[in-house]
């Protein structure tokens, strides 16, 4: 992506939105600004997403690129501005939880208008939810046909970089834990903390009354992202099930099982709405 929206950013500078400068090579340049001996590097992917069809080449380029990012890192923050953008990322750090080397920590940050989420995914034994974990419906194409202002949420001007920080203060906490990322998740700062704090699964924050609430989350058995069946049938298939999703995204509720879920909970209500109808039926 470019950076076309500074104020929102904390990374930008007008002059990057101007040039139309990448966003990854204006925050490799930031970093090195900060600490000019670091190892920065930067690269240009065009992530593939649920429900935008691309043509099979193109996404087995990117889906090379982009695994080939996730495997050599120990650490992968999901920072992009849509929500399907951030999918196959996110699947990519659950199904490296299954093999036998050393996985990446999966961290997300995602922005309202004043609030904010800061929320790491299950690394190994240690269970957490996803991005993907609060959704009922499969992500798609949340960006064609909106306006600039639909597709790029909003912000308060303080609220990206304080969740960014949070985000990177989790990563620290479990840096300092004796068992690193696969910590335990507690919320609330105790015996089986690090010795910078607690380490929950996530920290939202409501710039509204000012407030910061950790919590411990458990993974969602249907997520359209991290659940068994995705993360099997995607270790399975590779990037021919990316590809499927990408041209048609509703299979990832039938494959989880939302699809069967939100069946029950409607023949429930209606069996509910009958049992109601009864009784007053009875009454009269």
């Amino acid at each position: 992506g470019f950076s076309f929206n500074p104020v929102r950013q904390s990374l930008f500078t007008h002059d990057d939105a101007v040039r139309s400068r990448h966003k990854a090579e204006a925050a490799a340049a930031r970093v090195l600004e900060v600490m000019p001996d670091a190892e920065v590097s930067w690269s240009d992917c065009d992530i593939p997403m649920p429900g935008h069809p691309r043509s099979p080449d193109v996404i087995q380029r990117e889906f090379s690129k982009l695994k080939d990012l996730v495997d050599s890192h120990d650490v992968v923050f999901l920072l992009t501005d849509s929500r399907e953008s951030r999918w196959l990322p996110a699947l990519l750090v659950a199904a490296a939880q299954h093999e036998d080397r050393t996985p990446p920590l999966g961290v997300t940050c995602a922005l309202g208008f004043d609030s904010f989420v800061a929320m790491v995914q299950t690394y190994k034994s240690a269970e957490s939810a996803c991005y993907f974990c609060n959704d009922v419906t499969a992500p798609t194409d949340s960006l064609s046909n909106r306006s600039l202002d639909q597709q790029c949420t909003v912000t308060r001007p303080g609220l990206s970089g304080m969740a960014g920080s949070i985000a990177v203060e989790l990563v620290a906490a479990m840096t300092q834990h004796p068992d690193g990322f696969e910590a335990a998740r507690c919320a609330i700062d105790g015996s089986g903390s690090s010795i910078l704090g607690a380490i929950p699964s996530q920290v939202r924050g409501y710039l509204g009354g000012y407030k910061l609430v950790p919590a411990e989350v458990d993974a969602f058995a249907q997520c359209p992202c991290c659940s068994k069946d995705v993360v099997r049938t995607f270790r399975e298939e590779g990037v021919e099930f990316v590809q499927r999703v990408t041209a048609n995204s509703s299979i990832l509720e039938r494959m989880s099982g939302l699809e069967e879920m939100k069946q029950r909970l409607q023949s429930a209500d209606l069996a509910a709405f009958d049992m109601d109808d009864m009784d007053d039926f009875a009454a009269l």
